[in-house]
C-alpha cells in the first residue's frame, strides 16, 4: 500500500466540502469522548494523535502553495501558544495537566475547516460575516450579563472588529473559525478535556470563555503574517524568467 493510497480517504472528504464539515462535526465530540471516557494516559493519547496527524498530512497536498505554507507556519505557532498559555500563563489546564499529543493536529483540522470555506461560492461573504459577528457578539454579551465573563467579552470584541476590517477572504476564514471554535470549546469543556481558569489578569472568565476564538484569531493572524513574509522572501530570491531571443 502506497502513501498516496493511505492519504486517499481524507482527501476524498476534503474534495466534497459538505462531507468534510460533517466529518469534523462528528470527529470533535468523538475525540473528546475517547480521551475522557476511556481516561487515556499520556502514552495512549499518542495513539489518538496518529489518525489526527494522518488527516492533516493527507490534506496538506491538496492545498494551494500559500495555504500550505500558512498551515505549516500555524502548527508550530499554535504548539508554542498552547505551551505558553496553558503551562506558562495558566489560562487553562488539560485533564492530565499536559499538552495532549492530539491537540496540535486537531488545531490543524480546525484551521483546515476554516480554509475550506474561503473559496466556496456560498454562502455569501456578507451573510457569513454578519451572521458570525452577530452570533459572537450575542454570545459574548449574554455570557457577560448572565455569567460575568469579562475575558470572553473582551475577546469577542477582538473577533467582531476582525469581521469588520478584514478583507473578504479573511472574513470567510474567521467566520467559520468562530463557529467551529465555539462548538469545540463547549464540547471540550463540558466533557472535561480542559478547564479554563476562573480569572485572568484580574478579570473574570467562564469555562469556556465566550470569546475563545479571539485568542485563536491572534495566533492565526501571526501564522498568516509569517507565511506572507516567507513567501515574499522566496519570491524575491527567484531569478527573473529569461526572455527568449527575438
Amino acid at each position: 500500500m502506497t502513501l498516496s493510497s493511505l492519504a486517499l480517504p481524507p482527501r476524498r472528504l476534503w474534495r466534497v466540502p459538505r462531507r468534510w464539515f460533517a466529518a469534523v462535526a462528528l470527529a470533535i465530540p468523538l475525540g473528546c469522548v475517547l480521551d475522557t471516557q476511556l481516561e487515556l494516559t499520556e502514552a495512549q493519547q499518542w495513539l489518538l494523535a496518529i489518525p489526527v496527524w494522518w488527516v492533516v498530512l493527507s490534506v496538506l497536498g491538496e492545498l494551494p502553495r500559500a495555504q500550505r505554507v500558512t498551515l505549516l507556519c500555524f502548527l508550530p505557532l499554535i504548539a508554542l501558544a498552547e505551551l505558553l498559555l496553558s503551562h506558562g500563563l495558566g489560562w487553562y489546564v488539560y485533564r492530565l495537566e499536559n499538552l495532549p499529543p492530539w491537540i496540535v493536529p486537531a488545531h490543524g483540522i480546525v484551521f483546515l475547516t476554516a480554509i475550506r470555506v474561503v473559496d466556496l461560492p456560498s454562502p455569501s461573504t456578507r451573510a457569513l460575516a454578519w451572521g458570525a459577528a452577530s452570533a459572537q457578539a450575542l454570545y459574548g454579551l449574554l455570557n457577560l450579563v448572565l455569567r460575568g465573563d469579562e475575558i470572553g467579552a473582551l475577546l469577542s470584541v477582538v473577533y467582531v472588529i476582525g469581521m469588520i476590517v478584514l478583507p473578504a477572504e479573511g472574513k470567510r476564514f474567521y467566520a467559520v473559525l468562530g463557529l467551529v471554535v465555539a462548538y469545540l470549546e463547549v464540547i471540550g469543556s463540558v466533557l472535561g478535556v480542559w478547564a479554563w481558569a476562573p480569572e485572568l489578569f484580574g478579570l473574570a472568565e467562564t469555562n469556556p470563555p465566550s470569546g475563545a476564538v479571539g485568542g485563536y484569531a491572534m495566533v492565526d493572524g501571526a501564522a498568516w503574517v509569517l507565511a506572507t513574509l516567507i513567501l515574499a522572501r522566496v519570491a524575491a530570491g527567484r531569478p527573473l524568467p529569461s526572455r527568449s531571443p527575438a
